[in-house]
C-alpha cells in the first residue's frame, strides 16, 4: 500500500472513531475496563498491519493475467515507498511490457535466476496510478524458487478495508486510554452532583 492511499484510509478510520466515541459520553466510558481498551488498541493494530501489507488502493482497472519471463530489475523509491519494475515478456510475445510492483519476488537480485524461471503474473492494465500496470500477483511455475507465489488485493470490498477498521478499533481503545482519568473526575463530579444536600441536624433555623 502506497504511503498516500494508506494515510487517506487511516485519517477516514480515525475520525469515524471519534464520531463514535465522543457522543458515548464520560459516563459510559468510564464503566469500561482498562483492559477492554489495550486489547482494543492490539486488535487494531494487527488488523491496520494485515491490510497494509496484503493490499494495494482499490482498482477497476482491468487485470491480466500472463506467462513469461521477468528481466532488468530495478529498485526505485517514490518518496518513502519502495517498489521494484521488472520487463515482463509474455510468451509469444516479441515486446515487453514494464511492471512495477511492491511485491519482493524472490532471487530479485539475481538477473540468471531470473532468467532461469517461468512466472504467471496478474497486472493491472493502468498507468495513471502510482505504480505503473501494477503487478498484483506472482507465481513462480518453474526455476529455482518454483512453487513462490504471493499477491495484493486491489479489489474495491477488498482487504484495503481492514486498515480504516483497523485504524477506527485501535483508535477507539487509545482514546479510551487517553481520556480515562478525565472520564473518572467528570464522572464522579456528576454523581456528587445528583446526591441530594444533606443537612447538618445540629443546625437550628433561630428565625424559623
Amino acid at each position: 500500500m502506497d504511503r498516500g492511499h494508506y494515510m487517506l484510509f487511516a485519517i477516514l478510520g480515525m475520525l469515524t472513531s471519534l464520531a463514535f466515541f465522543l457522543p458515548l459520553g464520560a459516563k459510559r466510558r468510564v464503566r469500561v475496563p482498562s483492559y477492554v481498551w489495550w486489547v482494543l488498541i492490539a486488535v487494531g493494530v494487527v488488523a491496520n498491519f494485515f491490510g497494509m501489507s496484503h493490499s494495494v488502493a482499490p482498482s477497476s482497472a482491468r487485470r491480466i493475467t500472463a506467462i513469461g519471463k521477468l528481466y532488468n530489475h530495478v529498485e526505485a523509491r517514490r518518496g518513502r515507498d519502495t517498489h521494484y519494475g521488472y520487463d515482463f515478456l509474455p510468451n509469444g510475445e516479441d515486446k515487453p511490457i514494464h511492471l512495477e510492483t511492491s511485491i519482493i519476488i524472490p532471487g530479485w537480485g539475481n538477473e540468471e535466476g531470473l532468467e532461469q524461471s517461468t512466472f504467471k503474473v496478474i497486472y493491472l492494465d493502468s498507468t495513471a496510478r502510482s505504480l505503473s500496470n501494477e503487478l498484483i500477483a506472482v507465481e513462480i511455475l518453474a526455476g529455482p524458487h518454483e512453487g513462490f507465489h504471493d499477491f495484493m488485493d486491489a479489489r474495491f470490498f477488498g482487504r484495503w478495508l481492514t486498515i480504516p477498521i483497523g485504524v477506527f478499533i485501535a483508535s477507539f481503545g487509545y482514546f479510551g486510554l487517553k481520556y480515562k482519568k478525565d472520564d473518572e473526575k467528570k464522572s464522579w463530579g456528576d454523581a456528587d452532583e445528583d446526591q441530594p444536600e444533606q443537612k447538618n441536624p445540629l443546625d437550628i433555623d433561630l428565625f424559623r
